[in-house]
């Protein structure tokens, strides 16, 4: 937001403007923060609908990460990769608190950068 001048309440808050954006620039700054954590990025399609933004690895484990840019938990592709896959912990990262329910970790967009430790 800062080189194209916007503020942070434009961005994160609900704004006609970029409400339809906001996953685009909130999976852009994932892939970056991630690409400079040194990850490789791949991604996941399903034979259906489902679709997850980012696949990692790391330490020989497979992450899915689907990344929200609201508070919506709604998780459909994240629950068909996790039934069909079984990974040891999935990511959402969403503006949301760090939280951990079963095998899904709640990433906060801001605190992505510091993933490796929390994995």
């Amino acid at each position: 937001g800062a080189m194209a001048n916007l503020s942070a309440k434009t961005l994160l808050h609900k704004n006609e403007l970029f409400q339809e954006f906001r996953g685009s620039l909130a999976e852009n700054y994932i892939a970056q923060e991630l690409v400079h954590s040194h990850y490789s990025l791949f991604y996941w399609t399903s034979e259906g609908t489902a679709k997850l933004d980012f696949i990692i690895e790391q330490d020989g484990f497979i992450y899915p990460i689907e990344v929200k840019s609201g508070n919506s938990t709604k998780k459909k592709s994240l629950k068909v990769y996790n039934d069909t896959y079984h990974p040891k912990l999935s990511i959402r990262s969403s503006p949301m608190n760090l939280k951990k329910n079963g095998n899904i970790l709640n990433c906060p967009l801001y605190l992505i950068e510091k993933l490796q430790s929390l994995l």
